[in-house]
């Protein structure tokens, strides 16, 4: 059995993947025994719905005598001083979206795993979407990737990395600008990469909850939505097949995600809200890189 700490328990992911974990709805082998949360009462009502048997009092307790960590605060501010923690101490970790909001932390993280040979996962579950996956598929069959385009809701801050995560993954690195029109309603983000590809993402605060994704290649255009399919009525997808991800981690040691890739995700996502709060174009090239 790999067993599991979990930081963080103020993000409904907590239930979410503890609950597959400890259901074996990913892989069988896997179990979620320790959660830290920094209000206790709240770990503890999430420990007993992802039948986690035991809720510590620091983060360093959930990370005695496990074999893997997951940092699944909602806010990305809280992710990079347990992140820090783990890889000190060796242990492959999956920190959820943003890997941190600061790109700084982000590359000094992504330093010291690699330097210390730690496997590190952070990524949008929507990444492993399998119907963005596949319009991924369909982009690759007609020609390759021109540009993509995704819909969502709620606030940057907290939910720009998504959309970001997305069109990385299918754009890959090298964004040279990000332009970002803000007011109180909408965020409209344009990404360019050279040779022409783009990604756009229209971000609309008060829209219904969804996820929609649009793909131009060179052969024609592709259209999809985050699939809406759970397991048991609860758990999501695509929450799934990031722990089948994660696992195939824990058993290869290899990174599911180039470093290179996991800072392009964070530096596009602060360049698109500096370029909201200045009002200009980012270039890329002002940022820090690994």
């Amino acid at each position: 059995m790999t067993r599991l700490g979990i930081i963080g328990s103020d993000s409904s992911h907590t239930e979410q993947y503890g609950g597959i974990l400890n259901g074996d709805l990913a892989v069988a082998g896997l179990r979620a025994v320790k959660l830290w949360g920094a209000d206790r009462a709240e770990a503890e009502r999430k420990a007993a719905v992802a039948g986690i048997p035991a809720v510590v009092d620091t983060v360093d307790a959930a990370m005695e005598g496990v074999d893997a960590v997951l940092v699944v605060n909602r806010n990305g501010a809280d992710h990079y001083a347990p992140a820090m923690r783990a890889i000190e101490r060796r242990l492959p970790v999956f920190v959820d979206k943003p890997l941190t909001e600061d790109l700084d932390e982000t590359i000094a993280v992504v330093r010291a795993a690699r330097a210390a040979g730690v496997p590190l996962l952070s990524a949008s579950a929507l990444r492993y979407d399998t119907a963005i996956r596949g319009l991924a598929r369909q982009l690759g069959e007609l020609g390759g990737p021109r540009g993509v385009t995704v819909a969502i809701h709620n606030d940057w801050a907290l939910y720009g990395v998504h959309p970001v995560d997305l069109i990385v993954s299918i754009l890959g690195t090298g964004a040279t600008d990000v332009y970002s029109a803000r007011d109180a309603f909408t965020d409209l983000v344009t990404i360019h990469w050279a040779g022409g590809r783009f990604g756009t993402i229209v971000q609309a605060r008060q829209a219904f909850e969804a996820y929609y994704v649009t793909g131009y290649a060179r052969g024609g255009i592709v259209a999809t939505h985050a699939s809406t399919e759970k397991l048991r009525n609860t758990y999501h997808a695509f929450y799934v097949e990031t722990i089948r991800v994660f696992h195939g981690m824990l058993q290869t040691g290899r990174w599911p995600i180039d470093a290179e890739e996991l800072v392009q995700v964070i530096a596009v996502t602060v360049a698109a809200d500096r370029s909201a709060r200045e009002r200009r174009v980012v270039p890329m090239a002002e940022l820090a890189r690994l």
